[in-house]
Formats: structure tokens, C-alpha cells, sequence
């Protein structure tokens, strides 16, 4: 019966490593094969026409509404950008361009305030009824205009964006090897909207950011070697196999941080503008490769428990008891107090929203830290089991960590502490927050500013339009602008 149970590990262990080589040797493939820009170029042009076509239903919509209705156009891609004038003044509008200054009429104007990063000018302006592709901020843009009687309608089809390192519009099936560029850069391929030249393709000879494709395809191949390296060593739990496991998971650990280096500058989780503190946790996906090969190395350790055991009642039961209780012992604390630390460190050191009752803030990345976490817990029972095992060797004492009081009572004291923690840290970042904007508007402070300010606030506070703008998400430009257009020039 044993045979035949380890017949069947061994076998499942070596299909899921085979599937894990296979989508390895993919990604390799994927990465190093010749790539040429005139068949991306033509492969981009027709994804962009029909985002295109997309686009220009929605204008076609927004043309037909009544000029004194507010846009409702269901649910428009977060990729596609429509704002609508009537006589030349934003009436409503769905998603935002990248843009401070959405005023697109000629009118003189004397600035109150100077400030050297905005201009009267706003970019939106120079967008005319034919496509082209424009620089908005940090995003660039295929847009175009149309006008029907009083109402003009700017649409816009996000194709990269450079907040994070070069990111390309996902629904383009961009390969992450190729960059895009304006029509004036030198080589490449130029990619044609109906006929007409809008930007070029270019390959990235010595880039090493991986694409979307290969990303895929190493979590795939991960994945598939976590599973088999657990049903392997299930099936032969012997000191010699958890050895040469452990020695497996260094290095795969060692080759996924490379690899994340090289998606620094094209992927979010290895961004540090998504999270850093200090050289090694530069980024959100070091974070969660540390934490991985955490709970990996205590469940191959409980995995082959019994072997473990078995050499310390050996010989030299007492001294080897006690040296495996103080290790796991410590492994608990270390376990717990890195758990602490780096929980703390992503609320201070991160956009990321942990405080789980701020429910419009919570996004995926949120989901992803509270998984890693909770990967991380598990494996404190794990060691508390290993722990307590070795004090029965000792000294008789039995505790079973996996009884149902015990399971309850963790998972209390584990949520307690991840409320109470995201809490107070949280708050503390928002004290820091408040206390820098104190210490700014102390050193910028403007007594002629102030007055004004103070003639003005009544009227501020009674206009509808900033109340409106203000539950809206993204609404701080706008209510900018109205401020600023309507109060302080």
C-alpha cells in the first residue's frame, strides 16, 4: 500500500515539475525569440481600431445627450477618456485625463497665484478632429474632437502610461519587449489608424523587462514547482529529500528576486512607487518572495516532522530536545516579530490602504498583503505544533495545537492584532501626513493669500458644483480648477 502511495506522488511530482519546466522553457522562449516591430505595428493598429471604434461610440453618445444633462453612459473602460463641453465649458465628463487645466476657451486671464508647474494654456486646446497622439501629464493618448452645435466632445484612448516606469494599455497586447513612441522618433514602425500615421512601435534591443505573456507564465511555472516539491516530499519525507528542498527553494527564491529586478520598470508589485523600505524591501514583490519562501521552509519542516523526531530520540534525546524546542521557539518569535515589522513598514511606506473599514480606498493590492499575511500566519501553528512536540519529549506535556478552542482562539487573537495594528499605524501615518501639510503651509504661508481666501470662503463653502465634485472619485482636479478659475482670479 505504502508503494503504491509513493508511486503516486512520485508520478504527480514529476508531471506538475514537467509543467513547471514547460512553462519555464515558454517564458524563456517568449522572452528571447526575434521580435519584429512591422507585425507588432500591424498587430497594435488593429487592436487600437477597435478601441477606436469603441471610443467613437461613446462621442457619438455624448453628441446626442441634451446639453444640460449630466453623462450617462454606463459603465465606460477605464482606458477611455470622454469629456464634453457646451460653449466651451466642461459640463460633465467620465474617467479624467491626466491634465490640471481641463479649460479649453479662449479668454484673458491675470493669475493671482503663479505657479510654475501649470499654465492658462490647457493641453486639451490643441486636440483637433483628427487623431493624434498628445502627451497628457504622465499618460499619452490617441485623441480626437467633435463638434456639434455649442457642444464639443474630447475622447481620448489611453496607450501607455509612464507614472510606473512604460506601461502599456493591457487591452493593446503591447509586448512588454517593444516601446511606443511619437511619430517624429527615428526607426521603428509606424502603426496606422484607418490609413493614417499615429505612432511608432519600436523594439527595445537590450531591454530585459519581461512581457505580460512571460509574467504569466513564470507565476504558472511557480506555482506548478510549489505544488510539486510539497507532493514529493509528502510522499518521501526523509531528511535527505527536505535537504535538497530546502537548498531548491534558495535558489528559486534567489532566481524569482532577479527576475523581479528585471519588472521594475514595467510591472506595479516590483514598483517602488508602490512600496519600498530599504534596499531589499524595495519593492511590495520582495516582500512577498521573503514571505513565501518563509512559510515554504516551516511547511517542509512540519512536512518531515516525523524524521525529525525520530533523530532526536536517537541519541541524546534530552539535549537534542531541547535544542530543537529553543529553535523552534525562536523561529515563532522571529516569524512574529518580522510579521510586525513588515506589516508596518507597507502602511507607512506604501499607498496601499490596509484599514479594511476605509472601504472606498481598499484596492487588489490590498487583498494580495492580507493573503501574504495570512500565508505567513499559518505557519505559526505549524512551529507552535513542533514547538510543543519537543516539550513533550521532554517534559510530558501535551497541548494539541489543532483542537478547535486552540483554532478559534488564533484566529481571534490573529485578526485582533492585524485590526488593532493597521489602525494605530494607520493613524499615525495620517498624523504624519496632517503634521507635514502643517509645517508647508507654516513656511509658504501668504498673508495677502489669506485674506482673500477669508473674503471667499462663504462663497466656496455654498457652491454646489465643489460639493458634487468632491464625491467624486478623482474630483480634487476639477474642484481645483473651479477654485482657481472662479475665486482667485
Amino acid at each position: 500500500m505504502n508503494k503504491r502511495k509513493f508511486k503516486i506522488s512520485d508520478l504527480t511530482g514529476a508531471v506538475l515539475m514537467a509543467a513547471a519546466a514547460l512553462f519555464l522553457a515558454g517564458a524563456l522562449s517568449f522572452s528571447h525569440s526575434p521580435r519584429s516591430t512591422e507585425t507588432a505595428a500591424q498587430r497594435t493598429g488593429r487592436e487600437v481600431e477597435k478601441r477606436m471604434a469603441v471610443l467613437d461610440s461613446f462621442m457619438e453618445k455624448a453628441l446626442s445627450c441634451e446639453p444640460d444633462q449630466w453623462l450617462d453612459m454606463g459603465d465606460v473602460p477605464s482606458d477611455i477618456v470622454i469629456y464634453r463641453y457646451v460653449d466651451d465649458t466642461l459640463k460633465s465628463w467620465n474617467n479624467q485625463f491626466t491634465v490640471m487645466n481641463d479649460d479649453i476657451g479662449n479668454k484673458l486671464m491675470f493669475e493671482r497665484l503663479s505657479n510654475n508647474r501649470g499654465s492658462i494654456l490647457s493641453p486639451l486646446a490643441a486636440v483637433g478632429e483628427e487623431t493624434g497622439y498628445y502627451n497628457f501629464g504622465p499618460k499619452w493618448y490617441l485623441a480626437r474632437s467633435a463638434v456639434r452645435d455649442k457642444t464639443r466632445v474630447i475622447g481620448g484612448l489611453e496607450i501607455i502610461n509612464t507614472s510606473v516606469g512604460t506601461v502599456g494599455n493591457a487591452r493593446l497586447h503591447l509586448d512588454g519587449k517593444f516601446s511606443v513612441e511619437p511619430l517624429s522618433y527615428p526607426g521603428g514602425s509606424v502603426v496606422e489608424l484607418k490609413g493614417q500615421p499615429v505612432f511608432k512601435i519600436l523594439f527595445e534591443q537590450y531591454s530585459s523587462r519581461p512581457s505580460s505573456t512571460n509574467s504569466v507564465l513564470v507565476w504558472f511555472s511557480l506555482l506548478c514547482y510549489v505544488i510539486a516539491t510539497i507532493v514529493i516530499l509528502c510522499g518521501r519525507p526523509t531528511l535527505r529529500g527536505y535537504l535538497i528542498m530546502m537548498l531548491a527553494l534558495v535558489a528559486s527564491m534567489s532566481a524569482l528576486t532577479v527576475w523581479g529586478r528585471a519588472l521594475q520598470g514595467s510591472t506595479r508589485i516590483f514598483s517602488p512607487s508602490l512600496y519600498a523600505d530599504g534596499w531589499f524591501m524595495n519593492s511590495l514583490g520582495y516582500a512577498i518572495i521573503v514571505i513565501l519562501a518563509l512559510f515554504l521552509a516551516v511547511l517542509y519542516t512540519y512536512i518531515i516532522r516525523s524524521e525529525i523526531f525520530r533523530f532526536i530520540l536517537r541519541k541524546n534525546k534530552t539535549t537534542r530536545a531541547r535544542i530543537a524546542a529553543i529553535l523552534f521557539l525562536l523561529a515563532i518569535i522571529g516569524i512574529i516579530a518580522f510579521g510586525v515589522i513588515l506589516f508596518r513598514s507597507i502602511i507607512l511606506n506604501s499607498s496601499i490602504t490596509l484599514e479594511l473599514y476605509k472601504l472606498n480606498e481598499l484596492t487588489p493590492y490590498t487583498a494580495v498583503v492580507y493573503v501574504s499575511f495570512i500565508a505567513l500566519l499559518l505557519s505559526i501553528p505549524l512551529l507552535l505544533h513542533l514547538f510543543f512536540t519537543s516539550l513533550e519529549t521532554l517534559h510530558g506535556i501535551r497541548v494539541n495545537v489543532f483542537s478547535r478552542r486552540m483554532r478559534v482562539l488564533f484566529a481571534v487573537l490573529a485578526g485582533a492584532a492585524f485590526i488593532a495594528l493597521a489602525a494605530i499605524t494607520g493613524s499615525r501615518k495620517e498624523q504624519d501626513t496632517v503634521d507635514i501639510w502643517a509645517n508647508r503651509l507654516s513656511m509658504d504661508r501668504d498673508i495677502a493669500l489669506e485674506l482673500q481666501l477669508r473674503q471667499v470662503e462663504n462663497s466656496i463653502a455654498a457652491d454646489r458644483l465643489i460639493g458634487s465634485l468632491s464625491f467624486l472619485e478623482g474630483g480634487v482636479g476639477m474642484i481645483v480648477n473651479r477654485v482657481l478659475e472662479s475665486y482667485l482670479f
